[in-house]
């Protein structure tokens, strides 16, 4: 579960939550909704399906060397 922060620079914290959802990864909740994060999690819980189908999105979605190459891309613009 997800929750943005809504104050966020261009908003850009619930962008990239709602690529994870779009992904099947996560469900994002919003701060407005917060008073539903118990049954949401209960529901996740109680779905051990729904939640291997998700791990399973996130390793799609997942970049873990991003910042690797990132900072390579700007050494190489440094050059």
């Amino acid at each position: 579960m997800l929750v943005p922060y809504p104050h966020a620079t261009a908003d850009h914290q619930t962008l990239n939550a709602r690529h994870f959802e779009a992904g099947g990864g996560a469900v994002v909740l919003t701060e407005t909704r917060l008073a539903e994060a118990g049954r949401i999690v209960d529901e996740l819980l109680a779905d051990p399906a729904r939640l291997e189908r998700m791990h399973e999105a996130m390793l799609r979605l997942a970049k873990p060397d991003a910042a690797a190459a990132i900072a390579e891309e700007l050494i190489a613009l440094a050059r």
